[in-house]
């Protein structure tokens, strides 16, 4: 077996060589176990930051071989991971791809994100990891990707987004020779990813990973949300939208860590208002609402209430039929009509899960995943 472990970058020089070192002791551990890994090379493919992490990624020493490229113009990490899996899919067997601002990384996860495609001789194609997160992280996942691939596919993978995966060749091929929408060149290469996964794999699994720490994400949210649901639309019209091809592996993990500091409180508050000003002046401009629809939303907005998981619902619902039929505007463009919503759900549920307990939370976001399923189908 070919192992490639990829690791997109952009401007990470502070961390890249601690993940690289993770990586080659992860792979040590990986070739002491399995022996059929014949294999193995570490690949940078760094957005030619102007940090040079790719010059700290060259410098920092491992067992294993490394390999480093650059892309140019505008950052992305899907620009980055594809650019590896189109001039190599066919030359490794299995790929792993990790974040480079990984905080929380260890050994093991090279081995469990390996395991599957070497235990038991099963036919496995994609691996996605498990992680426990601050409930103040993940909002596009807990809101948005995890409820739709479970309203869609009729599997329930709890984090479709988490951007650490592990995929076969035969999956590799499947994304590259499909249409690849122009988001997932960015933010969207994940769900591209997980949606190729549940319609193509013959066999994916969930793996617990323990906590994930990495770098605060909320500055990036009104970027990335249009990103993630404009590459979900533009995927699911290029494909089959029916139950997962394959068997999924679920797991009834808990995906919430007990630490119960809302550090950006001020700053989501801040957006929350900044979009119900947005909301009162164009909400007459959304199409793909009723005018029921609408006057349910001035009255959440006059009246201070929060958006709640009943009415996140039934906004998700419409808005993917509008989505998925529209032709005159791009997905990006109907990513970013949602984009107002999506922020005054994340915030109301920030602000309404405080002091609840991990189990309460994942309970919730659970619980709005089979609304948004009865929604839909």
């Amino acid at each position: 077996m070919r192992v490639a472990v990829i690791v997109p970058s952009y401007n990470e020089a502070d961390n890249i060589s601690f993940v690289t070192q993770i990586i080659d002791k992860g792979l040590t551990m990986a070739l002491k176990k399995f022996p059929e890994i014949k294999e193995a090379v570490i690949v940078n493919v760094d957005n030619s930051s102007k940090d040079k992490t790719s010059i700290v990624f060259k410098k920092t020493e491992t067992s294993f071989t490394k390999v480093s490229l650059l892309t140019k113009g505008r950052p992305g990490k899907g620009k980055n991971l594809l650019a590896f899996l189109k001039n190599n899919y066919n030359k490794y067997d299995v790929f792993v791809t990790l974040d480079a601002d990984l905080k929380s990384i260890k050994p093991d996860w090279i081995l469990k994100l390996l395991a599957p495609f070497l235990d038991n001789g099963q036919k496995c194609d994609f691996v996605w990891p498990l992680y426990r997160r601050s409930r103040f992280e993940g909002s596009t996942t807990n809101h948005f990707a995890y409820p739709l691939i479970y309203a869609l596919f009729k599997t329930e993978v709890r984090q479709p987004i988490a951007g650490d995966f592990a995929f076969s060749q035969k999956l590799a091929s499947k994304i590259i020779s499909h249409h690849i929408p122009k988001e997932a060149y960015y933010y969207g290469i994940d769900i591209l990813f997980s949606i190729r996964a549940v319609q193509y794999a013959r066999y994916s699994v969930q793996i617990d990973l323990g906590d994930k720490i990495h770098k605060p994400s909320f500055s990036k949210l009104e970027k990335m949300f249009p990103q993630v649901a404009s590459a979900a639309i533009d995927t699911l019209k290029n494909g089959r939208i029916k139950p997962a091809f394959g068997m999924t592996k679920v797991s009834q993990s808990i995906c919430i860590t007990p630490n119960k500091l809302f550090l950006h409180k001020a700053e989501a508050d801040k957006l929350f208002f900044e979009n119900v000003a947005y909301l009162f002046k164009h909400i007459e401009y959304i199409m793909w609402l009723s005018a029921t629809d609408k006057d349910r939303v001035r009255n959440i907005l006059e009246t201070g209430a929060i958006l709640d998981s009943n009415f996140w619902s039934m906004l998700i619902s419409k808005w993917l039929k509008y989505a998925l039929k529209q032709t005159r505007k791009s997905s990006l463009q109907a990513a970013e009509e949602l984009l107002p919503f999506f922020i005054l759900r994340s915030v109301s549920f920030w602000n309404s899960i405080t002091s609840m307990s991990c189990g309460e939370v994942e309970s919730i976001i659970k619980r709005q995943a089979r609304l948004i399923r009865n929604k839909i189908k």
